[in-house]
């Protein structure tokens, strides 16, 4: 089996440091290369960095689609693990996603990761992976990324510290490590402490040549819905109305700019609005059009509006448009449009 390994950031000396521990894991007839994103930061270290280094990842994982037979993504943050996942047929993992696995694999892991700023990305993906109830914590040793690369300081000893809080404080069955520059600690950690810790590239290398991540990425296709679904099922929920049951399929940061120009950051912010506009209200979903923009889709939700006026008369025909943008199976965007205005305005325009 031929794995490519692409370290998202610029540091050369991490990805020969993940590609010296990769092979040290591999199997007989595993081939293991290693390629550096130079046009990215030199350390990823929260949202926006992971951000800044997609282009750079993506354009090499493009070219090197024909040399490989499945692809690790260098870094704990998963950075740009959907979107090459839609760029190639072929298995792609992150090392955050391997660690997981791994992790849950022996019971209730924690993850102690480089700095604070990593924890809500860690998190995230925690969650929609499928491992909040495996997942202990995750934790920050608050090392600095290039601090792993410098000889002579006491990155280990910070990044010891903090396992031995979350042993004490946590009580896992496994430790895991939360960045690509800890690939060469985890086999000391785990003479150490007596218990596994867990590194992402000995867990992807191992993952990949068992078919485990080909076969979650086939699951996950089969069991994800398509993008028009998802936003179907949104407005179902909301038509309930259950605004927490619609929530849940939109992503975090997620705005809704309603009639007006007012925007909500929750459906309870349009399901207050429609209460005091409407007796009830519903939507006849007349057609879906899907179309992709980039790294999301955007799907037109195309219908008309019936229910009742707060006095008790029936409406029908009130013609309704709402776009959505769609991203990793989760809504980011939404605007709402409709006539209701016109007709509230004007009496003599309803139906």
């Amino acid at each position: 089996m031929r794995i490519l390994f692409i370290n998202p950031n610029s540091t050369a000396s991490m990805t020969e440091k993940m590609a010296g521990a990769a092979r040290a894991a591999a199997g007989p007839g595993t081939e293991i290369r290693a390629l550096t994103n130079h046009a990215g930061p030199a350390a990823i270290q929260g949202e926006a960095d992971g951000a800044a280094a997609v282009p750079g990842l993506l354009r090499l994982l493009a070219a090197e689609d024909a040399t490989a037979d499945g692809f690790v993504i260098g870094c704990f943050d998963d950075t740009g693990l959907a979107e090459a996942r839609r760029l190639t047929e072929k298995p792609v993992t992150g090392l955050g996603e391997a660690a997981f696995l791994a992790g849950a694999a022996r019971g209730r892991f924690s993850v102690v990761t480089t700095l604070s700023v990593s924890i809500p990305v860690i998190a995230a993906n925690v969650a929609a992976g499928g491992f909040a109830d495996a997942c202990a914590r995750v934790r920050a040793s608050e090392v600095p990324v290039l601090e792993l690369e410098r000889e002579g300081g006491d990155a280990e000893e910070m990044v010891a510290a903090e396992i031995a809080r979350a042993l004490a404080e946590d009580g896992p069955d496994a430790v895991v490590l939360g960045c690509a520059g800890m690939a060469d600690l985890a086999e000391r950690f785990t003479a150490r402490f007596g218990l596994p810790v867990l590194d992402g590239v000995v867990a992807a290398v191992h993952l990949l040549e068992t078919g485990r991540i080909a076969e979650r990425q086939r699951t996950m296709r089969d069991e994800t819905l398509d993008d028009a679904a998802i936003v179907r099922a949104y407005l179902e929920a909301s038509m309930v109305p259950d605004p927490d049951r619609a929530a849940t399929y939109m992503a975090p940061g997620c705005t809704i700019t309603f009639t007006g120009g007012r925007v909500f950051d929750h459906p309870r912010g349009p399901t207050s609005v429609n209460a005091a506009r409407y007796k009830w209200v519903k939507k006849r979903m007349e057609r879906f059009d899907v179309a992709p923009a980039g790294d999301r889709t955007v799907v037109y939700s195309i219908g008309k509006l019936y229910g009742e006026w707060p006095d008790g008369t029936p409406f029908d025909h009130n013609r309704y448009v709402d776009r959505f943008e769609v991203m990793d199976g989760r809504i980011t965007k939404m605007d709402v449009w409709n006539d209701s205005a016109e007709w509230l305005l004007d009496p003599a325009l309803r139906r």
